[in-house]
């Protein structure tokens, strides 16, 4: 991710060291108030949503600023928007568990949702340790961080190259 030579040594660890310490930051906003959670896991990734959206549209199209974004072309698969939206969705079932939200929160069956993919296993296959590396980028809160932060690059990259 970070080719650290020549004379910009000393910039690209100041990078890596501000994204990790934005990272840090955000998971503690997120952690500590319902507000924060609801800007992390509502807002933000639905601005990402339309940004993503645009994107594919925009290619679709044939748009030259579309095609060339780096959002286009590094996330060019499924499997990248199944990993953001599959820990989104672990980060919201944890909001639910948290703040009591609505019948689901409420429910002492749903407090086994952390657990239930384990219940389930399949054959020891290479696709079954696919499926749980998967499966454990949901449980990882700090993953969303992650690749809101690289959407958060990219957008930048897109619009400031």
């Amino acid at each position: 991710m970070f080719h650290l030579s020549g004379g910009m040594t000393g910039w690209q660890i100041l990078g890596w060291v501000m994204v990790f310490a934005g990272l840090i930051i955000m998971n503690e906003i997120a952690r500590r108030s319902k507000a924060g959670g609801a800007v992390c896991f509502f807002v933000i990734p639905a601005a990402l949503t339309v940004y993503f959206i645009s994107i594919y549209v925009g290619a679709a199209q044939g748009a030259e600023w579309a095609l060339n974004n780096q959002t286009y072309v590094h996330m060019n698969s499924w499997f990248h928007y199944a990993k953001l939206y599959a820990a989104l969705a672990g980060c919201i079932g944890f909001m639910i568990i948290k703040y009591h939200w609505g019948g689901l929160g409420k429910s002492h069956a749903f407090k086994v949702f952390p657990f239930v993919p384990f219940l389930f296993p399949a054959s020891h296959s290479a696709k079954y340790w696919s499926r749980v590396r998967l499966r454990l980028s949901v449980y990882i809160p700090a993953s969303i961080f992650f690749l809101i932060s690289c959407s958060f690059c990219e957008i930048s990259f897109a619009f400031f190259p």
